[in-house]
Parts: C-alpha cells; sequence; structure tokens
C-alpha cells in the first residue's frame, strides 16, 4: 500500500492529537540516502519477508517495538524533553525521529503477528518527520519549555484524517491456510492475544507514569529540603 496522505509535519507544534485508542510509534533513523523517502512511500517495514518487500531497507524482526518506540501522548511528549531511547546500535544518535498514529488494536495485532503477516506499518499512519531531539545526539537539543509549548499548541490542532486498515481482514488473511474446522477457534485465541497485548501495553505505560511522578515527587521533596 503506497501512502495516500499529502502532509507530512516537520513541526513539533503541527503534529496532531492522539486519537482515542491510538498508540504514537516513533522511529529514530538517519535521512540519508533512501531510507526516509522509502518509510514514507513504503511505510515502516519491520520484517522484510513478511512484507513482501525484500528489495529495500528495512528490518528483519519480530515485532513493531524492535524497531520504534511506542507511546501514549503523554509518553511521546515527556520522551521529547529527555530521550532515554536505548539500543544496540547508532539509533541513539539519529538525526531524524519519524512519528506514526495508529489504531491500538492493528499495532497489537502486528506487534504479535506482524511477523507472519503484513510486516509493516502503513505509510499512511505517517505524521510527522521530526529533529531527533535531546537524545544522545549533541548538536540537536530543544528547551523542555519549548516542547511543551508545542504540545500545547499541538492539542488544539485537528486529528489526524485517515482511512483506518479492517483488522477483521487481516485476521481472515493470516487465517487463510487454517482448516475451515479450526478457523472459529484459532479466530478467538487471535483476538484474545491482540487484547492480551493491549493489556500489557496499557499496564507498562501506567506503570512509566506512577514512575514518573514518583521522580518527579522525589524532586520536589530534595528541592524543598535544600531550600530550608
Amino acid at each position: 500500500m503506497i501512502k495516500k496522505q499529502t502532509e507530512i509535519f516537520e513541526e513539533l507544534c503541527k503534529i496532531p492529537p492522539l486519537k482515542k485508542g491510538w498508540v504514537r510509534l516513533v522511529h529514530r533513523c538517519i535521512d540519508k540516502g533512501s531510507t526516509v523517502p522509502n518509510i514514507t512511500k513504503f511505510g515502516l517495514v519491520f520484517n522484510k519477508a513478511a512484507a513482501g518487500l525484500t528489495n529495500i531497507k528495512g528490518g528483519s524482526y519480530n515485532s513493531i517495538t524492535e524497531m520504534a518506540s511506542a507511546y501514549d501522548e503523554n509518553g511521546f511528549w515527556d520522551s521529547l524533553k529527555h530521550d532515554d531511547f536505548c539500543c544496540y546500535d547508532n539509533a541513539r544518535y539519529a538525526d531524524t525521529k519519524l512519528v506514526f498514529d495508529m489504531p491500538m488494536e492493528e499495532f497489537c495485532f502486528l506487534e504479535t503477528f506482524g511477523r507472519r503477516i503484513k510486516g509493516k506499518v502503513d505509510a499512511k499512519y505517517l505524521v510527522a518527520k521530526i529533529s531527533n531531539i535531546n537524545a544522545d545526539n549533541p548538536n540537536i537539543t530543544l528547551s523542555q519549555e519549548k516542547v511543551c509549548q508545542a504540545q500545547a499548541i499541538s492539542h488544539k490542532n485537528p486529528y489526524h484524517p485517515v482511512q483506518c486498515n479492517d483488522i477483521e481482514a487481516m485476521i481472515e488473511k493470516l487465517l487463510e491456510r487454517t482448516p475451515l474446522e479450526n478457523k472459529a477457534e484459532m479466530k478467538e485465541k487471535i483476538k484474545k492475544t491482540i487484547n492480551r497485548t493491549k493489556d500489557n501495553f496499557l499496564f507498562e505505560i501506567q506503570e512509566i507514569k506512577e514512575t514518573r511522578q514518583s521522580l518527579i515527587a522525589s524532586k520536589l521533596i530534595k528541592f524543598k529540603y535544600h531550600s530550608l
């Protein structure tokens, strides 16, 4: 599927707000050669074999989150204030972040089954190409105040207009080689797996929020103590 969206935002303040029930993905890369043009055209290819795109640059991973970070909206903006992303390769030093907004149900399906079918996040979900600010690249920084200002403006923007993929059709595609007598049972197992992946993701998001709140509270207490 080739991208149909006409605009990819390159300013933080122009990023659309995240729709309810959606997830925001961030892929860090170096904007060099065909890397960004290919992602803009074909999407974020995390498993080239499953996507049938073995001739372009992409990953051979089992899941999306081996190639991108997944956030809720607040988590995304917090990551721009100080990106502590860790990876075995040089993605921490990348100059570019590519931002995708997609339905959480589709994300959970691809996170678990994408290595077998589809293998990519469609380019139509790409909403922004921004600088890899406040990561390990010392040449790309932005103050927390500027990030907060962009976040406040972003919340007032219109939602990203895109026609979502049919998750039921994706499940049917996955089940094509399953014997007819086993399809109903397998379909139920797939849906339970999607729901379990969703619950795990939401639990992780909540843990991150609680950890962040605890750190903020700890810093406030230390500040108050040292001010006495």
